[in-house]
């Protein structure tokens, strides 16, 4: 079944004969009525109406580490709305807020793969140190059936891979699965942002201002995040297939 989340007639109806729901529905870039409060934070509040009406008890909701209140960060401060308003419900759930996701179709190495491919040197923005606990989608996939599996709840938990790699780490492996060599050029921010300007205009941009503004945002958490809650070890990274990436 297909439709629109801002129609709470139609989630009612996909919520027929329904025992709990998993919400993926986000955006990270706004585009025409595609906004984050429409998409990140309506859509969720329509969804617990529906729940509600329906008499669904149980909901995962996929949210992203990192989300807050801070208004300098609308894509995060979407997810954190998003987030209050699953808390106030009287639904059961489980907020999963996973750091940044690798597999495939995986859009955060999006940009990476591209510059690796079309630019001659790669532009390290901001000095590539901020950390990441990246975590495999079939990690992730295996905290959500966890998490339906399990007793009813209501917390929020934070959850990554088993190590903390920095952007340059990340760089450097995504550089040697493709097999490219790249010299590495460090670029203040405020250079990258003509870039990001330009990309913006896009349909679907390889990175935009907002997204550069979290550029310098740590998104790791405790490497035990999912072993010691859910009970199974998380791959690393490089541990994974990763020929997906050159499928960007």
């Amino acid at each position: 079944m297909t439709g629109d989340l801002a129609d709470g007639g139609a989630l009612e109806a996909a919520l027929a004969s329904v025992d709990a729901v998993v919400n993926l529905v986000a955006i990270i870039t706004e585009r025409g009525s595609q906004t984050f409060d429409r998409t990140n934070v309506g859509a969720t509040r329509n969804l617990l109406d529906a729940m509600k009406k329906r008499g669904v008890e149980r909901l995962v909701h996929l949210s992203a580490l990192g989300a807050g209140p801070d208004p300098s960060f609308p894509y995060l401060r979407s997810k954190w709305l998003a987030e209050e308003a699953v808390r106030a419900s009287d639904r059961s759930f489980t907020i999963l807020r996973p750091s940044v996701l690798h597999g495939e179709g995986a859009g955060f190495f999006r940009s990476i793969v591209w510059t690796l491919r079309w630019a001659p040197v790669y532009p390290m923005v901001a000095g590539g140190g901020t950390r990441f606990s990246p975590l495999w989608i079939e990690d992730l996939a295996g905290c959500v059936v966890a998490c339906l599996r399990g007793e009813a709840t209501r917390v929020t938990l934070d959850v990554g891979g088993p190590e903390v790699l920095t952007f340059s780490d990340i760089v450097a492996l995504v550089m040697e699965t493709l097999g490219k060599r790249r010299r590495i050029v460090d670029v203040p921010l405020w250079a990258a942002r003509p870039f990001a300007l330009v990309q913006g205009l896009r349909r679907d941009p390889l990175v935009t201002n907002q997204q550069l503004d979290m550029v310098v945002l740590d998104n790791a958490c405790a490497p035990g995040s999912v072993s010691e809650t859910f009970g199974f070890p998380p791959r690393r990274m490089r541990d994974t297939d990763l020929r997906w990436l050159a499928r960007l």
